[in-house]
């Protein structure tokens, strides 16, 4: 009784192809995601009944704060299941972590210093320490690296390459 040899040109099964950094970036977006969610809610709350804290509100900061989190944990769900479009949204969103905290740190007062307000009420602007900025956009710049790579977009059947 001879058996057939097994095919050496058998298709290899989806999970195969799957990469551990993809998945362990898409559990980490929804962990991150999903902690930030009732931050969100909070603050849309806050935001609906026009409170006192959100005077200042910004469409970035709204964005940011309200949108983010639901937006990010609906992109890890999407990237673990290898969606394109999340791996464009994470690639989008690290770039701008990584822009936004270079700014954020090369623009951050580095003296403390006072001034009068135009009420009068002396008013003090402290220095900031920003060397834990640094290592943020290191890791974002790190991360979208290897999101760019040819082997996770080919993964994820990104065009580019």
């Amino acid at each position: 009784m001879n058996e057939p040899a097994p095919s050496t040109t058998s298709a290899a099964s989806p999970a195969a192809s799957r990469s551990t950094f993809v998945t362990v970036l898409a559990w980490a977006a929804i962990v991150i995601g999903g902690i930030g969610i009732p931050i969100s809610l909070i603050s849309a709350a806050m935001v609906a009944v026009h409170s006192y804290g959100t005077n200042n509100t910004t469409v970035l900061g709204f964005v940011q704060v309200v949108l983010g989190p639901p937006a990010t944990l609906v992109a890890g769900i999407a990237l673990l299941r290898r969606r394109r479009w999340a791996w464009a949204y994470m690639v989008c969103l690290l770039g701008a972590v990584a822009l936004g905290t270079s700014y954020s740190a090369c623009t951050a007062p580095k003296e403390s210093y006072t001034y009068t307000s135009p009420s009068g009420v002396p008013t003090t602007v402290l220095a900031s320490d920003t060397s834990g900025a640094w290592p943020v956009v290191f890791v974002c710049v790190a991360l979208m690296a290897k999101l760019l790579t040819k082997r996770v977009r080919d993964e994820l059947g990104v065009g580019g390459g």
